[in-house]
């Protein structure tokens, strides 16, 4: 009997110990997959709260505000486009537009129903070609032919790159400026005219002017510009002008709904969200604000005061309106009351917008000390710094998220960083100007004197 106890107590035992062993190998997996976690979401070794899932949005709901046609990838004006299959190795390039004029105006595409639309200028004389060639065809704006430059919308098929029509929309708009970005919804264009003073309703299937409405010119001659992307919500058509006012115009009719008068002349483009539409205004002198009003009635619901123009768009997610100042600074303020959440120094910038993606905000800023560029990328709730890339070049333009990448424009190159951590996955020379890169069915779209289209490589 005593040699069969001892031997069931040693097999006790020896299960005993097998499980112990086992609870510690299941223990030390679990920490395994929690660091992992941490850093797959963190990149930084910070704490896994530092970037949560929730509140933001996850990336299955922010592609359905990811809007075809639209500036910025939708009426919020993010900037983000959750499904890009880029990586870490840089793209093909697929085609380009052939316009390249270094004289020209900058520009930045939108992509709806398998057509790329830009604005941009061409010399006249290869406007004549074209239109005398009878290989495009060519609507008239303005019958007015204008001296040198041809400000003209263009649209390509966004698989072979072929041009598709041309439109013309006025003359000399001027070297280096940016253009007139247009908005594509419910089958219709709508895009400013520029220095024209107008906004332009053009039918996409028919290349039929359907609509346009016209401000009036200024005393003493000359047109205030109607030149920034209009934003399309519930029916209406908001365009913020150089005359300081937002126009609300019907989308189907072009009648004006209502206006509402600023303090300053408007320069960027407005964001929709939640039934409020945003904009900022500027210009030397006068009262530099970020308003917030009502979409059905024109009323304001607050306006937010800073020391410095507000000359670029505002970007909108999770409740809060994120923005930069020529003040230096970047702002986050409650959407619903204006409220400051937090500030953010960006030192010699104030000229660019936020991208907002998984819960952070990614920001250009210039250094005080050496001229550079950096790229930050700010947690969303509180404005603190996550990770920060020293560029070491003195410019970057505008910026955007694709997939798990920030794609940053600078100096003529553009990296794509990890935003996890803000490593460089690659760089590589992709546009000829800086401005809005936009994704669409994994293929990346970027402007600038020219647009060109790139798709993944592995």
């Amino acid at each position: 009997m005593a040699a069969g106890s001892a031997e069931k107590t040693g097999q006790v035992r020896g299960k005993a110990f097998y499980l112990v062993l086992a609870a510690a190998l299941l223990a030390i997996t679990a920490m395994l997959l929690v660091y992992s976690f941490r850093e797959y979401y963190s990149g930084t070794g910070a704490r896994v709260e530092d970037f949560p899932v929730p509140p933001h949005e996850t990336d299955a709901a922010a592609a359905q505000r990811v809007t075809e046609g639209a500036f910025r990838g939708g009426p919020a004006r993010t900037a983000y486009f959750p499904y890009w299959d880029g990586g870490d190795h840089a793209p093909a390039l697929a085609w380009q537009t052939d316009n390249y004029n270094p004289e020209g105006i900058i520009t930045s595409p939108v992509v709806a129903d398998g057509i790329l639309y830009m604005v941009t200028s061409i010399d006249y004389n290869e406007f004549e070609e074209l239109k005398d060639s009878g290989d495009v065809s060519v609507r008239f704006f303005d019958e007015r032919i204008p001296a040198d430059e041809a400000v003209v919308l263009e649209a390509y098929d966004t698989e072979t790159g072929e041009l598709q029509w041309i439109y013309l929309l006025g003359g000399d708009h001027g070297s280096g400026r940016a253009g007139p970005v247009p908005t594509v919804e419910g089958g219709m264009i709508y895009t400013g005219t520029g220095d024209s003073g107008c906004l332009l309703a053009v039918d996409a299937a028919s290349v039929r002017e359907e609509w346009r409405f016209c401000m009036p010119r200024p005393q003493g001659g000359g047109f205030f510009p109607m030149e920034e992307s209009p934003v399309v919500a519930d029916g209406l058509v908001f365009a913020g002008a150089g005359d300081g006012n937002l126009y609300a115009l019907d989308a189907a009719t072009g009648a004006e709904r209502w206006r509402f008068h600023a303090e300053a002349p408007i320069m960027a483009a407005p964001a929709s969200y939640g039934g409020i539409v945003y904009f900022g205004t500027s210009g030397d002198g006068e009262d530099p604000n970020l308003y917030a009003v009502d979409q059905a009635s024109g009323r304001e619901v607050w306006r937010f005061h800073t020391a410095g123009s507000v000359a670029a768009t505002a970007a909108v997610a999770d409740g809060i309106v994120y923005f930069q100042s020529t003040d230096s600074n970047l702002y986050a303020v409650d959407a619903a009351s204006g409220d400051l959440v937090w500030r953010f120094d960006v030192g010699y910038a104030g000229y660019s917008s936020p991208v907002l993606a998984r819960g952070r905000v990614f920001t250009n800023r210039f250094s005080d000390e050496n001229g550079h560029a950096w790229v930050d990328a700010l947690d969303a709730r509180d404005g603190s710094v996550q990770w920060e890339v020293d560029l070491k070049r003195n410019f970057t333009s505008e910026l955007a998220a694709a997939g798990g990448s920030l794609l940053v424009e600078s100096g003529g190159q553009t990296f794509s960083l990890d935003v996890r951590n803000g490593k460089e996955q690659w760089q590589q020379k992709l546009s000829l100007g800086g401005s809005s890169a936009t994704v669409f069915e994994n293929r990346l779209y970027v402007g600038g004197l020219q647009v060109s289209v790139f798709v993944p490589q592995a």
